[in-house]
């Protein structure tokens, strides 16, 4: 099994506004390998978070801050 929890950012445009209006939410996903194969079994997606959540979250990519052993780590729920 596999899984990933994190952030995402979502723009709705209407006509009344142009600019668009942001909505931020987090979002879990489970994999499960099959045949050598990655299928997703459960994918779900958690109502609205301040957007301060999704602007200090780190990509996925982006290991750099949790090399230094005094950084503080953190847990999600």
């Amino acid at each position: 099994f596999a899984y990933e929890i994190g952030y995402y950012k979502a723009t709705s445009y209407v006509h009344q506004e142009p600019k668009g209006i942001d909505y931020y939410g987090k979002f879990n996903v489970i994999l499960k390998k099959e045949n050598g194969y990655w299928k997703i079994i459960f994918d779900a997606d958690h109502g609205e978070i301040p957007s301060y959540l999704y602007s200090s979250s780190k990509d996925l990519e982006d290991l750099e801050p949790f090399k230094d052993s005094k950084v503080i780590k953190r847990r999600y729920r």
